[in-house]
């Protein structure tokens, strides 16, 4: 919230997912984000890291590329159909955002020219038994009530100004040690 009180411009947020094998014999993968501070770059290319990443040194899991065999990444990338959020996002919000990517990604499978389909081809690869339907039947308001469970959407009572505030995602800066 500091941040964003010293910074007078809106703060978009950056979202790299990355997929990473528990090890290389397993079928296992996990799913990790990485979220930074969108600085004005243009590069829309699903493959390379956000322009914040080359100012620290990167994460083991990022440093071998977007595809390799233990790990691979995906730059959600700022399009007219799925802006970057703004600061601050709520949890649900960033999950409503992270399956907009999907969906958006899915919507591309067939456009080989670009490199949004990637995400929904990992996706489907790395969890072929949890595809998720975006559409409005009855498979998708089952999972969307799953999502909203998830993300503590699911019919709880509602809560103060200050436990809101503990769950919105806000700019992080590391100090001279790492903490």
């Amino acid at each position: 919230m500091e941040s964003l009180a010293i910074v007078k411009t809106e703060m978009k947020l950056r979202v790299v997912i990355s997929f990473v094998k528990v090890h290389h014999s397993s079928p296992i993968w996990h799913t990790v984000l990485y979220i930074t501070i969108d600085h004005p770059y243009k590069n829309s290319d699903t493959s390379t890291l956000p322009w914040s990443y080359t100012l620290s040194q990167l994460p083991a899991f990022l440093r071998d590329g977007a595809d390799s065999p233990l790990s691979k990444f995906y730059t959600v990338p700022n399009t007219p159909d799925l802006p970057y959020p703004s600061l601050p996002v709520s949890f649900p919000n960033l999950a409503t955002y992270l399956a907009s990517a999907l969906e958006v990604a899915r919507d591309a499978m067939g456009d080989s020219s670009s490199g949004v389909r990637r995400l929904a081809k990992a996706v489907d690869q790395f969890y072929p038994n949890d595809r998720v339907v975006l559409d409005d039947g009855p498979e998708s308001r089952g999972m969307r009530q799953r999502l909203k469970n998830l993300v503590g959407m699911g019919g709880k009572p509602q809560r103060d100004r200050n436990a809101e505030m503990y769950e919105l995602v806000t700019p992080f800066v590391a100090d001279e040690h790492g903490h």
